[in-house]
């Protein structure tokens, strides 16, 4: 289906939709034929983790590290840097905000904290190919403020975002963040769904085509039984009902937005529709689920499924080294 010229991947027959789940992933991985520079494949930020959560925005960055990202930046509360470096030393930790400050109750100290916070994040922004939002991020309405702030520079900046977890839950309240960017994906489960719904119509539910319409620019990620895949304009929502896993431990969805920040930075990159970056990513995390589930059942947990991404990965895209 594919053939190569200087190096990249083309279909033979020009159309945009691959054939298969694996032809979409040959023609948008990066070759690994070692005449690539480190951080060409893929540079990643996720801002997210909070004083109360350290595990999440880790998943998620070494996610997207599995999935074939090569550098990882991520931003967080101070109070959260040593748990997450003590992880790993794969991810680039660095501060962005001190909880402490930005929860004061003086305005002369919590604004300029948060401000701080959006210069740094618009500082990383030209070495971005994404940016991941929400995970582990807390709810504190301070917090929101200053991550606010850091959506609307990395919109205006053109920054392609995948908005998952807490950052969901102020999308909800401040619809506007995303309304029109055709650039970013929302990651809803089913509770973050009906939240949505209820600020966008003011219903509990809607179908998913109705709710892409409303916030009119964002590709909507509704993860269920059935993850379905959505954008304005279309009638009929985009599926996977590849088989995964029973269990449902915490970390999952983290997985997801740390596989979809790489698919969707390499899908915009060659021109193809991120659509399909989100069908590949829900394949391959189910993929991932399921070779763990079938071997630790009912004591699977987050790190099970993390040590099979990238087998998973290289099942549906063996790499292109030569």
């Amino acid at each position: 289906a594919l053939y190569y010229s200087d190096g990249l991947p083309s279909f033979l027959d020009d159309k945009k939709t691959p054939l298969t789940l694996s032809d979409f992933l040959l023609d948008i991985a990066p070759r690994l034929d070692g005449r690539g520079h480190k951080g060409q494949a893929g540079r990643v930020c996720v801002l997210g983790g909070s004083i109360d959560y350290a595990g999440a925005p880790y998943y998620a960055g070494m996610a997207a590290l599995r999935v074939g990202a090569e550098l990882l930046y991520l931003c967080t509360a101070a109070e959260a840097t040593a748990p997450i470096k003590s992880y790993s030393p794969e991810l680039m930790v660095s501060s962005v905000y001190r909880h402490s400050v930005l929860t004061d109750p003086d305005d002369a100290v919590w604004m300029p904290e948060r401000d701080a916070c959006v210069e740094k994040m618009v500082q990383l922004f030209p070495r971005l190919h994404a940016l991941v939002v929400g995970p582990g991020l807390g709810r504190n309405e301070r917090v929101f403020e200053a991550v606010a702030g850091v959506i609307e520079a990395a919109r205006e900046a053109g920054v392609p975002m995948v908005l998952d977890a807490d950052a969901l839950v102020l999308v909800q309240k401040r619809p506007s963040l995303v309304k029109g960017y055709t650039c970013a994906v929302l990651t809803p489960n089913a509770n973050e769904y009906r939240l949505l719904c209820k600020s966008a119509l003011g219903v509990d539910s809607v179908p998913l085509p109705q709710l892409c319409t409303a916030l009119d620019g964002p590709i909507i990620l509704q993860k269920g039984a059935t993850d379905r895949i959505c954008k304005p304009g279309m009638d009929t929502p985009l599926e996977c009902k590849d088989e995964g896993a029973p269990r449902r431990p915490g970390g999952l969805g983290d997985f997801l937005a740390g596989t979809l920040s790489v698919l969707m930075a390499w899908a915009l990159n060659r021109r193809q529709d991120p659509l399909q970056a989100c069908v590949a990513s829900c394949s391959l995390v189910r993929h991932a689920c399921k070779a763990a589930f079938s071997e630790h059942k009912r004591a699977m947990v987050a790190p099970d499924v993390l040590n099979y991404i990238g087998a998973s990965f290289e099942a549906l895209c063996p790499a292109q080294a030569e």
